[in-house]
């Protein structure tokens, strides 16, 4: 869970984002297959840029999350 109190936390995680949706070198209409994610935010932003995405995760709740 994101702390949305803890400004430093914060800036930390959304860095962390930032390198890996960098590193991904993906664009609109390429396919992505999260193993593992969580609440799906990457999965979010790809998702935004166009990407088709798909997740899998143990945690059949974190799935509901992406879904809706």
């Amino acid at each position: 869970m994101i702390y949305q109190h803890d400004s430093k936390f914060l800036g930390q995680y959304l860095e962390s984002i930032g390198i890996i949706l960098s590193r991904l070198d993906v664009g609109p209409g390429d396919r992505v297959l999260e193993f593992g994610a969580g609440s799906g935010q990457i999965l979010l932003q790809l998702a935004r840029m166009g990407c088709d995405v798909s997740a899998i995760d143990v945690n059949p709740s974190f799935l509901r999350l992406i879904e809706s």
